[in-house]
């Protein structure tokens, strides 16, 4: 069989919090409405506000994919500072417990869907209020999370916009601004230096 993709991985947690239960919700940004510089893997809110766990799950299907994330810790303490437990979710065999660091649970992924906890999460009790722009963040996921694993839908990963074009575009605007800046203080210093009153 070839190997589990993240895409076998993320309907495998479809299974494991369903949606009478759970608001779900793949690549949630760090921001809306915005430039994202971030994004979660999957996020799962209880819909029992008496229990209201929050979840956070990095998925991973390769080692070398858990050691680029472990190089930026700030990408994981970004949303596992929002959340009550921090997991990495992984296909059975890719990871061992020396890669996964000491706070995070762990969950493994068996070819026939099924989902294993192997670690127990440190629970963060206290998680980071959610502000306006990152509810709406995350609301936005949950619809397109609903939208392209409803049934039928065909529907595979969640697309991530390709905002190469405006990445580009904003490229270029900076530049622009950055030599109209360097004109203007070079006019304020010749003003300043030489012009009395100017």
């Amino acid at each position: 069989m070839p190997d589990m993709t993240a895409e076998d991985v993320r309907r495998a947690l479809l299974a494991r919090y369903p949606a009478s239960d759970w608001l779900r919700a793949f690549e949630v940004p760090d921001v809306a409405g915005a430039q994202p510089s971030r994004y979660c893997d999957a996020m799962f809110v209880h819909r029992d506000p008496s229990r209201g766990d929050l979840v956070g799950i990095e998925i991973k299907v390769s080692r070398g994919d858990m050691r680029r994330e472990l190089a930026d810790p700030a990408k994981a303490a970004t949303f596992s500072s929002r959340v009550h437990d921090w997991y990495v979710a992984a296909p059975v065999g890719v990871l061992s417990g020396s890669d996964v660091p000491p706070r995070w649970g762990w969950l493994t992924v068996a070819e026939d869907g099924t989902v294993r906890q192997e670690r127990v999460p440190e629970r963060n009790d206290r998680p980071t209020p959610w502000r306006h722009s990152w509810q709406l963040a995350f609301m936005g996921a949950v619809q397109r999370t609903a939208t392209y694993f409803a049934p039928g839908s065909g529907a595979a990963t969640p697309p991530i916009p390709d905002l190469s074009a405006e990445l580009l575009a904003a490229g270029h605007e900076i530049a622009t601004l950055k030599a109209a800046l360097e004109i203007l203080q070079e006019q304020l210093y010749e003003c300043l230096g030489s012009t009395p009153g100017c």
